[in-house]
């Protein structure tokens, strides 16, 4: 390789580029291949932590969907098995069991402190819930509002169950909250 040297002819001002033996990089030319490359890898890093993100909200939801579901299906398949319904409150029903394993033991569904709660040895002390299992996940969900609503009870009873969902741990929560509605009626008739 030949010099790398700029000369400028003095009448046509013309310059003559030559390259040097030695072929290293110049500092210019390094902190600019360091910059490219930082940058590059800020970039990548960047959209790497997005995706983690976005994985553990879509993580967050699944588990909140998932104990909403199990929440509407337990509390679905004993009404459907149960009888002479009472509404406590708007979020509290209580009913006699005809299932198998339960005939004859009161049951009741209840929120409390953003979980729903089941309690399968109701003694009529509507303000205690010491004896109620959560069947909703402790851990990730928070039941924000839960209703039941009881039609034609005289009858055929439907009993309209609304449900709101959200993320108990505010690090992992997507915003979004997961609504359900079901409408139940029992299997035994009141004729």
């Amino acid at each position: 390789m030949k010099n790398l040297k700029s000369k400028v002819d003095k009448k046509s001002k013309v310059h003559n580029l030559q390259l040097k033996a030695d072929g290293g990089f110049t500092l210019i030319e390094l902190l600019v291949s360091i910059a490219v490359f930082a940058i590059v890898v800020a970039i990548n890093t960047n959209m790497f932590l997005n995706a983690i993100s976005g994985q553990r909200k879509a993580i967050a939801t699944q588990n909140v969907s998932d104990s909403a579901r199990y929440a509407m299906e337990i509390i679905s398949r004993e009404i459907r098995m149960g009888s002479s319904f009472v509404l406590n409150n708007s979020s509290d029903i209580s009913f006699i069991s005809n299932s198998e394993n339960r005939i004859g033991q009161v049951l009741r569904f209840v929120l409390d402190n953003g979980q729903i709660k089941f309690d399968d040895n109701f003694g009529g002390n509507f303000g205690s819930t010491a004896n109620a299992e959560a069947i909703t996940s402790i851990q990730n969900t928070n039941v924000i509002f839960l209703n039941f609503d009881i039609n034609n009870p005289a009858r055929q009873p439907k009993i309209t169950i609304l449900m709101n969902v959200g993320s108990k741990n505010a690090s992992q929560s997507t915003g979004d909250k997961i609504y359900l509605q079901t409408t139940i009626s029992p299997r035994k008739l009141n004729l």
